[in-house]
């Protein structure tokens, strides 16, 4: 039971989309999704961060930046 303002815990699927945003070698701007099942190249690195929270919901931890160069594929 709940109490207050106490929210219920909802669980993650393990499939539930997750989202690295990142630059390629080239320089382009990058969001993979992290089971290869979508992902796309972009002019800037606000409008891959904005694709890939869209793709997630803006659920808190499924969108990371990349600390090396990422590729598509």
């Amino acid at each position: 039971m709940l109490e207050g303002s106490e929210s219920p815990v909802v669980p993650i699927s393990a499939d539930a989309h997750q989202f690295l945003v990142g630059q390629d070698a080239q320089g382009h701007w990058l969001a993979v999704e992290t089971h290869g099942l979508g992902g796309g190249i972009f002019i800037t690195r606000d409008a891959a961060l904005h694709y890939a929270l869209s793709e997630t919901g803006k659920r808190p931890g499924a969108v990371s930046f990349a600390p090396l160069p990422i590729t598509l594929g």
